[in-house]
């Protein structure tokens, strides 16, 4: 038995000792994974934003171009009055200037519809018909050949407004692919947020399992000192039941006689309930067959008062019609003759000793009835008492 204890209580220690060191590892495991995890996602967060700072610094830089685009029409406008002054080249000219305007307006009202492809090819046509226009023959005189110099001048500012058209065409796109890429950035933004509302809830589901292992934890330490405390006490209960062990031996001899003189009584009891069940069944029959004599007594004092009753009634009626009769002759006898009073007053005395007779008969037959119920209730006794 005391190795038995000791076994148990090795084993409650060794399952201790086991319990707490995987909690400690857990915590451990979950604090690491919740570090790591934070880590990552504020890396990828700071990096998101600033992809989209230099995005919307390239946008915002973008926008100043395009805005500075807008001054170009007062330069068309100062074209147009030149183009007036010339009347040889009149035609020629509005027909430069009409294209010119149509690409630029283009150029600024595009935003994707129309391809870059079909504006280049544009731009290059109204460059061609340009150079056409300069190599045309004009006339000797000096006042055409100044004119012609100014319309040069002209037809240079215009190619570099060509150029011009060109690159701010190649920057609008690149606006555009800025833009596509802004909105690109913008989803994964919101994809972020989303992955961060999903990291937080991990995280805080994370916390939850450290709160979860930690308060696990201090229930085991409870537990564990609960379990070296009973472990102690069983110590001592072991060291209380070896110095007990010998007193138990004697008290076990003890109890040995004992039950030695038990079995003996037992037996005796056994003979004596024996004789008890055999007078029982005697009673049994005593009880059977006083059962019988109290039926046939109550069955004769029935059939009795059965008898009394029928005679009474019969009686009784008798009675009455004899008083009828007695009433009837009195009263005849008062109208026929007033000396018969002192016989009536006979039959009525006699009338009211005839009640109290039946008063009396009345009084036997309930009398009778009682110890009719009492006899029944003493029988039933002695039957649950013997049964």
């Amino acid at each position: 038995m005391q190795k038995d204890l000791q076994d148990t209580g090795n084993f409650l220690e060794e399952e201790l000792d086991d319990k707490s060191t995987k909690f400690l590892l857990e915590r451990n495991r979950s604090n690491q994974a919740l570090l790591e995890i934070k880590a990552k996602w504020t890396s990828k967060i700071s990096k998101k934003e600033k992809e989209l700072a230099n995005l919307k610094a390239k946008l915002s830089g973008s926008k100043e171009i395009r805005f500075g685009y807008g001054g170009d029409s007062n330069m068309i406008k100062e074209n147009e009055a030149l183009k007036e002054k010339v009347q040889e080249l009149e035609r020629d000219f509005n027909e430069l200037t009409d294209k010119n305007l149509n690409l630029i307006l283009k150029l600024k009202g595009s935003n994707g519809g129309t391809s870059f492809n079909s504006s280049s090819n544009e731009l290059q046509e109204s460059e061609i018909e340009l150079l056409k226009i300069t190599n045309m023959p004009f006339g000797t005189t000096t006042r055409d050949q100044v004119e012609i110099r100014e319309r040069e001048a002209e037809i240079t500012a215009l190619k570099q407004q060509l150029k011009d058209g060109y690159r701010r065409k190649a920057e609008k796109s690149e606006i555009v692919e800025l833009e596509s890429k802004l909105s690109s950035k913008n989803e994964e933004i919101e994809i972020l947020k989303q992955s961060q509302m999903e990291l937080r809830a991990r995280v805080y589901s994370l916390q939850k399992q450290k709160d979860q292992v930690d308060e696990n934890f201090d229930i085991v330490s409870r537990e564990s000192a609960i379990t070296s405390k009973c472990l102690d006490d069983v110590r001592n209960d072991l060291l209380v039941l070896t110095c007990s062990l010998d007193t138990h031996i004697s008290a076990n001899k003890m109890l040995e006689g004992k039950l030695f003189e038990l079995e003996s009584g037992k037996h005796e009891l056994k003979l004596h309930l024996s004789e008890m069940e055999e007078e029982n069944a005697q009673l049994l029959e005593q009880i059977f067959g006083l059962e019988a004599q109290l039926r046939n007594k109550i069955e004769r004092l029935g059939n009795d008062m059965e008898t009394q009753r029928v005679e009474l009634k019969l009686k009784q009626q008798e009675m009455q019609d004899r008083w009828s009769e007695t009433l009837e002759e009195c009263k005849y006898l008062k109208r026929a003759n007033p000396q018969l009073q002192p016989i009536a007053e006979c039959l009525i005395e006699e009338y009211s000793s005839v009640q109290k007779l039946n008063g009396e008969l009345r009084k036997q037959k309930l009398q009778l009835h009682e110890r009719c119920t009492r006899l029944e209730a003493k029988f039933l006794q002695l039957k649950e008492k013997f049964s």
